[in-house]
């Protein structure tokens, strides 16, 4: 009988993992103590002890001196039913009041999500919209409005969601059509981005 060849097990680097996995960091108190108050008012639901680590660990890469040269992804891996779309909610407000960001695009692998995640971000007539109705940061009212491109000039107090598919996605950038998102008009705003 032939010998089979064992193959190497190859070890993939997840700096970021490894990163969020070392005790060390916690023990550094590096990230948020505590929910931020423009967050806490401003959301329908408390967030629980590990949405609000989710975001604390966000805070934490976010302040990392060297975070875009090693750590300029972050994921968010969760179960079915978890509340991922209340830290989204509350990640929109974070990235809005801290670093000013009002353009944020999410994207999804089915139509489905994005039409319900819609409702929840966009829609205050939605039982499912996951904002106080109106939402006050400092004392100024902020407007979210989804859009299917953003802005060249965004207004004051407003935060601009784009919504799309993968696919979608992929295909307005791949073929550009007027009036469409293209890949230079993304470049042309500070923009996180979130995958569903």
């Amino acid at each position: 009988m032939a010998r089979s060849k064992t193959i190497p097990e190859e070890k993939i680097d997840l700096k970021l993992l490894n990163w969020l996995n070392d005790t060390s960091l916690f023990n550094q108190d590096q990230g948020l103590q505590r929910l931020p108050l423009y967050i806490k008012q401003n959301l329908k639901h408390s967030l629980r002890d590990y949405q609000f680590s989710a975001i604390h660990n966000l805070d934490a890469v976010e302040k990392l001196d060297n975070k875009e040269d090693s750590y300029n992804q972050l994921m968010f891996y969760m179960a079915t039913g978890s509340g991922k779309t209340d830290i989204m909610a509350a990640i929109i407000l974070y990235m809005y009041q801290t670093y000013n960001y009002q353009c944020f695009l999410f994207t999804t692998n089915t139509t489905a999500v994005v039409n319900k995640t819609i409702d929840n971000l966009t829609n205050p007539a939605s039982p499912k919209y996951l904002y106080q109705d109106p939402l006050v940061i400092d004392s100024k009212r902020v407007s979210i409005k989804a859009v299917s491109e953003f802005p060249i000039t965004l207004e004051e107090n407003t935060i601009y969601l784009k919504f799309s598919g993968i696919q979608q996605l992929s295909n307005d950038i791949n073929s550009p059509r007027e009036n469409g998102i293209t890949e230079e008009s993304l470049k042309n705003h500070k923009l996180p981005g979130f995958k569903i």
